[in-house]
């Protein structure tokens, strides 16, 4: 048994007003028994914990100093994250639908009520004070989680069984990379690296489908070399 669990029985026997004659008769144990217990020199049975348990009013967990986690502990976890920049405040009673992170250091994991996620790992070690130098910071939203690549495998399942339209049904796919071009713009709010040579693929079929221009339209993929050389985005777009 460890002294702190010794400690821990006589100062409930004391807070109980017992003597240690009294509660080995209430055990009927010996008292040299429950002297062992309360110097550390032996651990009473678990028969014997929850009748001490009983006796001192209190849980075998208290008894052998098992800390457990109280409701208000958990609530205490729970704070208010305004991103970009990390606010905390302790909040017994935020019942509130605002957003919630959950802390589970070194991760910190956000989902806000607009469906997006943000996880915040903490890298390497922390200084002397506790910082942490390096944060990795990923950001999904829900715009970028959407299965959109399914949802047009289904239309394209579809429209391929309904009407038979396999082709030019397929072209149905060059929307994905457009649509991801769209939900970064939409993520950042700024335009990103834009996807002219799917623009370019589309304007293309639809001259070629619906009027025959499969040449000279042709030439407009000329135009996908001459926007990427003045048009191309800087590092960290």
């Amino acid at each position: 048994m460890t002294l702190e669990v010794a400690n821990k029985l006589t100062e409930l026997r004391k807070q109980a007003g017992l003597s240690q004659e009294e509660v080995a008769t209430k055990l009927g144990v010996s008292r040299q028994a429950v002297s062992k217990w309360e110097n550390g020199e032996a651990s009473p049975d678990t028969e014997n914990l929850v009748a001490l348990s009983h006796l001192y009013k209190t849980t075998v967990d208290e008894i052998l100093c098992i800390a457990r986690e109280t409701e208000a502990e958990k609530k205490k976890r729970r704070v208010k994250v305004d991103l970009p920049f990390i606010h905390v405040d302790i909040d017994d009673n935020d019942d509130d639908d605002k957003e919630r992170v959950k802390v589970d250091l070194p991760f910190i994991h956000v989902d806000t009520t607009d469906g997006d996620e943000t996880t915040i790992e903490l890298e390497g070690e922390p200084d002397e004070n506790g910082v942490y130098k390096k944060v990795n910071i990923k950001r999904k939203s829900k715009w970028l989680s959407f299965p959109f690549p399914a949802l047009v495998t289904a239309v394209y399942l579809f429209v391929g069984f309904q009407f038979h339209l396999w082709h030019p049904g397929w072209i149905l796919f060059l929307s994905i990379p457009l649509y991801y071009w769209i939900a970064s713009c939409i993520d950042k709010k700024r335009l990103g690296s834009f996807p002219v040579a799917i623009v370019i693929a589309l304007a293309y079929l639809y001259f070629g489908f619906f009027h025959g221009w499969w040449h000279p339209a042709w030439i407009l993929f000329i135009l996908i070399p001459v926007f990427d050389f003045f048009f191309k985005p800087k590092k960290g777009d």
